[in-house]
């Protein structure tokens, strides 16, 4: 009898620890998932803030009259962006995305110097990308968050980029190897 009553309570113990351990598993998956959405949402707002930015560079480069203007404009963008990238490296975003805007920064980041007031033809290099860059920010601003993952979901283990979405930033990292024409 004591037997019997032994092995019912082992039955029990083990299918108690067996819901605790199933009720673990899904709140560490849960957790999991939503550490990765507050990551990829951050990176949804942060294209949203790359394309705010963008949208003010077009107006104080389109209001800038000298090319030393123009030059402090792209200076200044430069810095903004760089912020907005070191953003993005210590949230792990451009980690779990290869960097999506880096070659475009590293090029706006290459051409900001003291000379860049001085070199017309540069200037003028540098805001013809930057308009080309500023049209695609417009258009990647416009995805919608649905649109803005492959399959339009936020899945619990894998988060991939909408090919469209991969397409701009493609075309923007593009923009910096370039020539002059």
């Amino acid at each position: 009898m004591n037997n019997i009553e032994f092995k019912s309570k082992h039955k029990v113990t083990i299918v108690i620890l067996t819901l605790i351990l199933i009720f673990s598993i899904a709140s560490l998956a849960n957790l999991k998932h939503r550490g990765n959405k507050m990551i990829y949402k951050n990176l949804y707002s942060s294209v949203q803030v790359f394309g705010l930015i963008m949208n003010d560079y077009n107006k104080e480069i389109n209001n800038a009259n000298t090319i030393k203007d123009k030059a402090d404009i792209i200076r200044d963008l430069s810095y903004k962006l760089y912020c907005l990238n070191d953003s993005l490296d210590f949230s792990n975003i451009n980690k779990k995305f290869n960097t999506p805007m880096k070659p475009f920064i590293d090029y706006l980041n290459e051409i900001n110097s003291e000379k860049l007031g001085k070199e017309i033809e540069k200037v003028n290099d540098a805001i013809k990308k930057l308009n080309k860059a500023y049209l695609i920010s417009q258009e990647l601003e416009e995805v919608p968050l649905s649109n803005f993952y492959k399959n339009g979901k936020v899945g619990i283990w894998r988060f991939e980029l909408s090919s469209e979405v991969i397409n701009y930033f493609g075309q923007i990292n593009s923009i910096a190897s370039e020539t002059q024409k």
